[in-house]
């Protein structure tokens, strides 16, 4: 498994999850495996993989920032009608903008 893969490699992880419905369930049960694998998260990033639709969406960063409050939340990586090295550098400045790797 890829898990197996960077625990071998020694790698820390920057999760990408949905931002819609069950991204809770999804990244709380990804970090607690990590977590126990004593594998290094340097973060979460949200990613809208369709426009944004419902209370989900508009919730989940708040919610897993209160339900991890060590872990950075970053997001959402925004749905891109048009992918563009410029477009995807825009959302990708907006969205890193305070991203740090210890």
């Amino acid at each position: 498994m890829i898990v197996d893969l960077i625990a071998t490699l020694g790698m820390p992880v920057l999760i990408v999850a949905r931002s819609g419905l069950g991204t809770l369930n999804h990244s709380l049960l990804t970090v607690s495996e990590l977590k126990r694998r004593a594998i290094p998260i340097v973060g979460l990033v949200l990613n809208q993989h369709a426009p944004a639709s419902g209370i989900a969406e508009s919730t989940n960063r708040e919610t897993l920032g209160r339900l991890l409050p060590d872990l950075p939340i970053y997001g959402p990586f925004p749905h891109l009608l048009s992918i563009t090295a410029t477009t995807l550098q825009t959302a990708a400045n907006a969205v890193f903008a305070n991203f740090q790797l210890a």
